[in-house]
């Protein structure tokens, strides 16, 4: 086995690790949550209960996308009544992906056709509206469409064309400063993944030890996120 294929190897075994732990941790209702309230800033949050907030089995085909290690699905309810779906998607890459749009598109009408059919509703009632939000983790800035129409040439037929457009949450486009004035759990971990030394990893193991002592209901995602830390500490 060559050196540039252990190398491979090692660095797909560590976004997989790094996958699954990420999807552990905001399949914390609560966690996800607080992502949505301190780095959403869609006028359209203003309208959601975020303490309704609860996950959705849906059995999603990811196919050979590659570009999302997880996908979560959400459903909370509305203050101006009925529901939403919340479509969190994972993209744990080192750059952005040109054609994300058209991937979150794709989703977006998995759901839209897996509640149909599990509902059979009515035709004359409407289908609960999905949010998709693309987390990116990569230290690459984020350059992809954030709209499908980009992807598609215009012409006479732009009208006609599928619309999608999804919300992005940069991780790493937040200074440290900024980060620390977050109340949530979403915003250490954001720190974690902007640590650059040991030192700056401890600051955040202290302050993280700190927050879950202040915030007992969230003691499940404790030994998550003390996996994670131990992760970024075998990187540094």
């Amino acid at each position: 086995m060559s050196l540039r294929f252990r190398k491979f190897a090692c660095e797909k075994a560590r976004l997989i690790e790094q996958a699954e732990l990420t999807s552990r941790l905001l399949s914390h209702p609560g966690v996800t949550a607080q992502l949505l309230q301190e780095f959403c800033l869609d006028p359209l949050l203003a309208d959601l209960d975020l303490s309704s907030i609860e996950p959705v089995k849906v059995d999603l085909n990811m196919g050979t996308h590659g570009s999302f290690q997880s996908v979560l699905v959400w459903r909370m309810a509305r203050h101006d009544g009925g529901d939403l779906y919340l479509l969190l998607l994972l993209g744990l890459r080192s750059t952005s992906d040109r054609y994300i749009a058209l991937r979150v598109f794709d989703y977006a009408l998995q759901v839209l056709c897996w509640e149909i059919r599990r509902k059979r509703r009515a035709t004359h009632v409407k289908m609960v509206p999905i949010l998709p939000i693309v987390l990116y983790t990569g230290e690459e800035r984020w350059t992809a469409p954030l709209e499908l129409g980009e992807l598609i040439g215009l012409s006479s037929l732009s009208n006609e064309q599928p619309k999608q457009r999804y919300y992005l949450v940069d991780a790493r486009r937040h200074t440290d400063q900024e980060l620390q004035a977050c109340a949530g759990l979403p915003a250490l971990w954001f720190r974690l993944l902007a640590a650059t030394d040991r030192e700056q990893r401890a600051v955040v193991t202290d302050a993280a030890q700190v927050w879950f002592a202040s915030h007992p209901s969230f003691s499940a995602a404790e030994p998550i996120f003390a996996d994670i830390l131990a992760m970024k500490s075998a990187l540094l």
